[in-house]
């Protein structure tokens, strides 16, 4: 586009910005708008910040109570079960997860005794003779 002289190339760019402030809102309706949604936005904080608040001592309120049971288990575990049964020594109590320590085959990877076989043969033989 060529134009002829200055004062047409002037000219429309008068008529665009005449154009764009006449399409624009009003800068004092913006700057309400945006009080009134700050203001709602603040009424609508408040009571998440409660929720907030109220979640983290309910979470620390559970938290005490595992621990304070915890702890009343580990006391009657010390002084009989709290059923009412005996507590079983330590020579007769069973893991619940033994078995699952010996697997098929697990004497194909235990390291041999070969030192203590040969001690075994040697003091059979010396008590022997």
């Amino acid at each position: 586009m060529k134009f002829s002289s200055d004062d047409e190339l002037r000219a429309r760019f008068e008529a665009l910005r005449s154009d764009d402030s006449d399409r624009a809102p009003d800068f004092h309706d913006i700057v309400e708008r945006a009080r009134t949604l700050d203001a709602q936005r603040r009424h609508g904080v408040r009571p998440l910040w409660i929720v907030a608040a109220a979640g983290v001592v309910l979470a620390a309120g559970i938290a005490f109570q595992q621990a304070r049971n915890r702890g009343v288990g580990r006391r009657a575990d010390a002084t009989g079960s709290p059923g009412g049964g005996a507590t079983p020594s330590i020579s007769t109590w069973k893991s619940p997860t033994a078995s699952l320590l010996r697997t098929s085959g697990s004497e194909a990877f235990a390291t041999p005794k070969v030192l203590s076989s040969i001690l075994d043969g040697a003091s059979r033989d010396a008590v022997q003779h």
